[in-house]
């Protein structure tokens, strides 16, 4: 009724007469699912009134009921003062998540991390739609996985985060709109980590590339960014940084990159893709740990 941290799995809850049911079976996985949700229910609903320290939500979201059932939690855990938040779903549905406004207007929130994985078949990304209004004045840490989001959004959110300081980006899809640059400019970011994302990286590889990811924050201390060479950076006020691990490939759909590879782009494509990574050399002159890919290097 008081424990600060709880730990929910649903996949624990699938299993019936010592048989294990995949999600192949909808409706015993539905009714199974349902054991779950009425399990989760009444350790909120007979909890005292103590704080929730930290909790890891993980759902199979298979119908609209079950999304209700994710907002519930959510709400309850804001209502108890939560302060590390970790939501792992699988989500099944063909339709965008809207996150509730309770959750990213939490006074108490100090981490956040949300993961969807999305089935084969149904897309590799599920598309968030936040509330009107972000307020986490709190905030320090903040974790995306797998989530479908446009790059003014984004921004959006990280200006409703005046205190982060950890912010890990990781396979998501960034959508650009208008053709306006990505922007992650923030002051309190002290570690900062871009990793395969899509989109962001969509483009032209000539000099009339409109769009950029800019990187700017003058206590960065820590950088990670594993992306392609057809991106374009702008990597400024790093005047903190301590170390940078650049990882680069030519292209998303290249597995096994050798010198070959590298040697086989056309001139002008060599040219531009040497261009940007020193650059990056430039924008990271004053680390005292550097990592670099073979990609990189060739």
């Amino acid at each position: 009724m008081s424990v600060p941290f709880i730990s929910s799995d649903c996949s624990l809850f699938l299993v019936l007469d010592g048989k294990k049911y995949n999600l192949n079976d909808y409706e015993t996985t539905n009714r199974l699912l349902g054991r779950f949700v009425g399990f989760l229910d009444k350790v909120f609903s007979l909890r005292d009134d103590s704080d929730i320290h930290m909790i890891t939500l993980m759902l199979h979201i298979l119908n609209d009921a079950l999304v209700e059932a994710l907002n519930r939690w959510i709400r309850a855990a804001v209502s108890h003062n939560v302060k590390d938040l970790n939501i792992n779903v699988g989500y099944y549905l063909n339709k965008a998540y809207e996150i509730p406004s309770q959750l990213l207007n939490c006074k108490s929130l100090t981490s956040l991390g949300i993961v969807f994985i999305r089935p084969s078949g149904i897309g590799m990304y599920t598309d968030i739609i936040l509330p009107k209004s972000i307020s986490l004045p709190q905030i320090k840490t903040l974790w995306f996985n797998r989530i479908s989001i446009s790059n003014l959004e984004l921004q959006r959110l990280f200006s409703a985060c005046p205190l982060v300081e950890l912010a890990i980006i990781l396979d998501c899809d960034v959508r650009r709109i208008d053709q306006r640059n990505i922007i992650i400019d923030t002051h309190s970011l002290q570690t900062f980590a871009l990793v395969s994302n899509r989109r962001t990286h969509l483009g032209s590889v000539d000099h009339s590339l409109t769009c950029t990811t800019k990187i700017s924050s003058q206590n960065l201390k820590r950088l990670i960014c594993i992306g392609f060479m057809t991106e374009d950076f702008s990597v400024e006020n790093l005047s903190s940084l301590l170390r940078a691990q650049l990882k680069m490939r030519v292209r998303e759909e290249e597995t096994d990159e050798t010198a070959e590879t590298y040697s086989l782009l056309p001139v002008q494509e060599k040219s531009v893709f040497a261009k940007r990574m020193m650059k990056y050399l430039r924008a990271v002159h004053n680390v005292q740990r550097l990592t670099l890919s073979s990609g990189f290097l060739e």
